[in-house]
Protein backbone atom coordinates (compact mmCIF):
# COMPACT_ATOMS: atom_id res chain seq x y z
CA UNK A 1 0.00 0.00 0.00
CA UNK A 2 1.20 3.15 -0.95
CA UNK A 3 1.53 6.47 1.45
CA UNK A 4 2.44 10.11 1.42
CA UNK A 5 1.86 10.35 -2.50
CA UNK A 6 -1.21 10.31 -4.29
CA UNK A 7 -2.30 7.27 -6.82
CA UNK A 8 -2.05 7.96 -10.35
CA UNK A 9 -5.11 8.77 -12.73
CA UNK A 10 -4.35 6.39 -14.80
CA UNK A 11 -5.04 3.52 -11.39
CA UNK A 12 -7.82 6.04 -10.47
CA UNK A 13 -9.86 5.29 -13.71
CA UNK A 14 -9.04 1.50 -13.94
CA UNK A 15 -10.03 1.10 -10.24
CA UNK A 16 -13.62 3.05 -11.46
CA UNK A 17 -13.82 0.97 -14.33
CA UNK A 18 -13.15 -2.55 -12.53
CA UNK A 19 -15.52 -1.83 -10.14
CA UNK A 20 -18.32 -0.53 -12.75
CA UNK A 21 -18.30 -3.79 -14.91
CA UNK A 22 -20.25 -5.17 -11.80
CA UNK A 23 -20.76 -8.17 -10.28
CA UNK A 24 -17.79 -7.92 -7.68
CA UNK A 25 -16.90 -5.77 -4.79
CA UNK A 26 -15.28 -2.97 -3.23
CA UNK A 27 -13.10 -5.49 -1.22
CA UNK A 28 -12.35 -7.20 -4.61
CA UNK A 29 -11.32 -4.48 -6.64
CA UNK A 30 -9.03 -3.21 -3.98
CA UNK A 31 -7.23 -6.47 -3.25
CA UNK A 32 -6.52 -6.77 -7.37
CA UNK A 33 -4.81 -2.92 -7.52
CA UNK A 34 -3.80 -3.56 -3.96
CA UNK A 35 -5.34 -0.59 -2.54
CA UNK A 36 -7.07 -0.07 0.54
CA UNK A 37 -11.31 -0.53 0.68
CA UNK A 38 -11.68 2.74 1.66
CA UNK A 39 -9.64 4.19 -0.61
CA UNK A 40 -12.37 2.51 -3.54
CA UNK A 41 -14.91 3.64 -1.34
CA UNK A 42 -13.61 7.28 -1.21
CA UNK A 43 -13.08 7.31 -5.10
CA UNK A 44 -16.22 5.76 -6.04
CA UNK A 45 -18.02 8.32 -3.77
CA UNK A 46 -15.76 11.81 -5.21
CA UNK A 47 -16.57 10.41 -8.77
CA UNK A 48 -20.19 10.50 -8.05
CA UNK A 49 -20.15 13.83 -6.42
CA UNK A 50 -17.98 15.58 -8.65
CA UNK A 51 -17.83 13.34 -11.70
CA UNK A 52 -13.76 13.52 -11.65
CA UNK A 53 -11.68 10.63 -9.75
CA UNK A 54 -8.57 13.24 -10.04
CA UNK A 55 -6.49 13.71 -6.48
CA UNK A 56 -7.32 16.57 -4.79
CA UNK A 57 -4.85 19.28 -4.01
CA UNK A 58 -2.05 18.83 -2.06
CA UNK A 59 -1.51 21.82 0.77
CA UNK A 60 1.26 24.29 0.76
CA UNK A 61 4.00 25.48 3.15
CA UNK A 62 2.21 27.77 6.00
CA UNK A 63 4.02 30.68 6.59
CA UNK A 64 4.46 32.30 10.08
CA UNK A 65 2.49 35.42 10.46
CA UNK A 66 4.44 36.62 13.03
CA UNK A 67 8.09 37.25 12.98
CA UNK A 68 9.20 35.96 16.72
CA UNK A 69 13.40 36.98 15.71
CA UNK A 70 14.60 40.15 16.16
CA UNK A 71 17.66 41.09 14.72
CA UNK A 72 19.96 43.06 17.12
Amino acid sequence: MQTGKAYSLDLRERVIAGYQKGKTTMKEVADRFAVSRSWVNNLMQRQKQTGSVAAKPHGGVAVAKVNWYTPV
